[in-house]
């Protein structure tokens, strides 16, 4: 009798049920770096943000949503509609931690 080699196309189920939770791992694991650095797009730069007020980095936070604001202030509502808000809502959270309620209160007038 000849000892067949294995078939590469057909794969046993334990095999394949590794390979997807390795690709799915891989997929998942590693995000895009652009993305992740790009404070410019929204959803990056909410996420940070949070971040950095979770951790009481108020300048940090200030940082990131000014730029938002500013790349974004001449379409924001037209392109996002109010939950763009947020952003001032969150400066006025790091502006508040910054000891600065005057300033902040403004930015929470600017709420939608």
């Amino acid at each position: 009798m000849r000892n067949a080699p294995p078939s590469l196309t057909r794969l046993s189920p334990s095999c394949l049920g590794r390979l997807v939770v390795f690709v799915t791992f891989a997929i998942f694991s590693f995000p895009a770096v652009s993305q992740e650095e790009d404070l410019t797009d929204p959803v990056v730069a909410y996420n940070k943000t949070v971040s950095a007020i979770q951790l009481q980095k108020w300048e940090e936070a200030l940082q990131i949503t000014n730029g938002v604001i500013r790349e974004h202030s001449e379409d924001a509502f037209a392109r996002y509609g109010p939950v763009f808000g947020h952003f001032h809502f969150l400066t006025g959270l790091a502006l508040l931690g910054n000891d600065q309620a005057k300033e902040a209160i403004v930015e929470f007038n600017s709420c939608y």
